[in-house]
């Protein structure tokens, strides 16, 4: 309704959406299981939302200039938004393994697969430009498999980890 996608934002409210909002609603509903400890886990989850939702405007790129959108893809361009892609799962892993401590080590293995997927990124991703449609879903692909794995992972450690669920 604001049409933040038309006036630049679009990206930071599905990253705050998808990677915070939904999943703290999710574990409140389910079991209120979203103590302080988990609730700081989500940060990283955020800036891989954040990744996903650039990542998803790459392929966009002249379509949402034409259409006069203001979004990380048109303003930074195309290669610009892949690096920035590419840095955050390093950024999320950095919150990952500074919070450690909270989660009693829970999230150093998520932090792992960010680097490890960061890597990834940057040398895959070259290829996924504006209008290279199968380069993109393969760049697209090898980030939601980050994401997931790194939520797995995450989910695990927290429920093998003693002390972190009521």
């Amino acid at each position: 309704p604001v049409r933040l996608n038309y006036r630049g934002g679009g990206e930071l409210l599905e990253a705050l959406g998808v990677g915070g909002v939904l999943p703290w609603v999710n574990g409140e509903m389910h079991a209120s299981l979203m103590g302080t400890a988990l609730l700081h886990s989500l940060s990283g989850f955020v800036l891989l939302s954040l990744a996903s939702a650039i990542a998803s405007g790459i392929s966009d790129e002249q379509s949402d200039r034409a259409g006069k959108k203001r979004t990380v893809v048109t303003l930074l361009g195309n290669a610009e938004a892949r690096r920035l892609v590419s840095v955050l799962p390093l950024a999320s892993a950095s919150l990952w393994v500074a919070q450690a401590h909270l989660v009693r080590a829970a999230t150093l293995a998520p932090a792992a697969i960010c680097i490890f997927g960061a890597i990834s990124l940057f040398f895959g991703g070259r290829g996924a430009v504006t209008n290279a449609f199968d380069a993109h879903r393969r760049y697209k692909t090898l980030l939601h498999a980050i994401i997931w794995s790194a939520g797995v992972v995450l989910a695990v450690g927290v429920l093998v980890a003693p002390g972190l669920l009521p």
